[in-house]
């Protein structure tokens, strides 16, 4: 079983490693690190148990030093004209539970340790607090220090007093963190409304049930319940045992530390929250990118007109194929695929969603897109030249190039096989034989033969108009979907790596609930302090 310790370093090394990652920036980080460590076993290290800690807190003058001296039968605390210029807190405990070093946190040199050896007092230890309405900020400092070792407050009040401020915000910030009980001490001067009154006002606080013991250790009262406050700590002590209402304090730690993993969760952001960045992502791109390759429909034009102007031909065109490439996509191009990022990046801090892991990201895109461009338009241009003309225009040029040697040589064989056959007949004086006017008429229909083809192809054959009109076109169309699939596996990387990261934290926040699980007792429930 893993200690508190052990799951607050496993929980921390997760947010460091989401800072660095940049899921979370140092606020955030600074935010995930409130989880308090302090444990009051920390406190009796040498010992095989320990004490229920109960500090006494209030206001100045409510008599807590008097709750504790009366305690423990003699002067161990200071009282009176002294205490509101008091600075230290005073730690009254069995002499069986020796400390011997106190943790660094806490401030030694303010810290007055008194020993008993009454046996029915041994499973209890108390600590008075100083004041936290006090003019000296220092007390309040004393009192943080403390307070995360407390496993009970008595939380103690006058008559006059129970309805201060400061108190009552401190209870705000931490009245799930313990088991309470609270007393109205100088009862000599209360009224039963008053009890009744702060009663109620507990119960707004959030306290259903608040056990509530009127005391008064200077004048004897009647109704004075003085004795009712040590019987409810041994009988709490008794009925619930020891160790299940010290572990109270660990279960809030552990519920603190859960809620920093939700929390840590949350920074990173939901999969509702990520579904909806990634619709707006998807839009964002394919509209920009458009926006972008339509501006270039004027240029690709206004190339095409150019080189259709000059002498260049299909030889001599691979020459222009860089500058073409440069022309088209210059660095205006960049700057506005530079905007695109900045849009992108605005989407996700307007969804709460961390940048870091993407800026670089898209930054590497932005650098890399032009060599990326360059190399499109390049390689369909070749690809165009390799090809010229369309499939079309291309298959009719394909076929006046074979006319123009069928066609002449189908009417040269014509004219042999006629002449021939001609002299055959004429020799068996069937017929004449052929004269000059046959092969006047027969060498005209063999160069129509040959002329027509010829012309027909030389006007047919691609020129450098129709490769760097489609190559162009080509070159930017391919561009542009690079760069759009390069935009989407930017996002689904990141999208995987933010779910590895989940499964992470996943994983370990479950090792902390079984934990948890393991560790209650059947029958109990932590989520509050148990019932006195």
């Amino acid at each position: 079983m893993m200690d508190f310790a052990s799951h607050y370093q496993a929980f921390n090394d997760l947010c460091d490693k989401a800072h660095q990652d940049g899921w979370i920036n140092d606020e955030q980080l600074k935010s995930l690190q409130h989880v308090e460590l302090q444990q009051a076993e920390s406190l009796f290290a040498e010992q095989t148990h320990r004490p229920l800690l109960i500090g006494l807190f209030g206001g100045t003058g409510v008599g807590k030093s008097s709750l504790l001296n009366r305690l423990a039968g003699e002067s161990i605390a200071r009282t009176g004209v002294e205490r509101p210029c008091s600075h230290e807190v005073t730690l009254y405990l069995h002499q069986d539970f020796q400390i011997k070093l106190l943790p660094d946190e806490l401030p030694v040199d303010q810290t007055k340790i008194a020993y008993h050896n009454e046996d029915n007092r041994r499973l209890a230890a108390w600590l008075d607090m100083p004041d936290m309405d006090s003019t000296e900020p220092h007390n309040r400092e004393l009192v943080e220090a403390w307070m995360p070792y407390l496993d009970w407050i008595i939380y103690v009040v006058s008559p006059e007093r129970y309805h201060d401020d400061i108190g009552w915000r401190f209870l705000h910030e931490r009245g799930h963190r313990h088991v309470w009980l609270f007393v109205m001490n100088h009862w000599d001067q209360g009224r039963p409304e008053q009890l009744e009154d702060f009663r109620r006002r507990l119960q707004q606080e959030g306290f259903a049930q608040p056990q509530l013991i009127p005391t008064s250790c200077g004048v004897a009262v009647e109704d004075d319940q003085f004795a009712q406050l040590e019987k409810t700590v041994n009988r709490a002590i008794q009925d619930h045992g020891l160790e299940l209402l010290q572990q109270f304090g660990m279960t809030v730690r552990l519920n603190d530390l859960k809620r920093q993993y939700d929390k840590l969760t949350e920074m990173i952001g939901t999969d509702k929250t990520w579904e909806q960045a990634e619709k707006g992502w998807q839009q964002t791109v394919s509209s920009q990118l458009d926006a972008i390759l339509k501006g270039i429909g004027p240029q690709i034009k206004h190339q095409t007109k150019i080189v259709g102007g000059s002498k260049t031909s299909l030889e001599t065109l691979p020459q222009l194929f860089d500058d073409l490439a440069q022309t088209l996509w210059p660095a205006r191009q960049q700057e506005q695929l530079k905007r695109l990022n900045n849009q992108l990046i605005d989407h996700l801090h307007s969804a709460s969603l961390a940048t870091s892991p993407i800026q670089q990201a898209l930054q590497n895109l932005l650098t890399n897109s032009n060599a990326q461009v360059h190399e499109s338009i390049i390689t369909s241009l070749q690809l165009a030249l390799s090809k010229p003309g369309g499939l079309l225009h291309r298959t009719i040029h394909g076929i006046t190039g074979r006319l123009n040697w069928l066609l002449p040589l189908a009417a040269a064989l014509w004219a042999i096989e006629h002449l021939v056959s001609t002299f055959h007949a004429g020799t068996q004086g069937k017929a004449q034989f052929l004269g000059l006017d046959f092969a006047v008429h027969s060498l005209l229909m063999i160069g129509l033969a040959w002329l027509i083809p010829w012309f027909l192809e030389k006007q047919l054959k691609p020129g450098p108009t129709s490769v760097i009109k489609s190559g162009l076109k080509q070159g930017i169309d391919n561009a542009g979907l690079q760069l759009n699939q390069a935009y989407m596996d930017l996002w689904q990387n990141s999208k995987e790596k933010r779910a590895q990261f989940l499964q992470e934290i996943a994983l370990k926040h479950q090792i902390l609930l079984e934990q948890d699980a393991a560790e209650s007792i059947p029958g109990n429930s932590y989520s509050k302090p148990p019932a006195l």
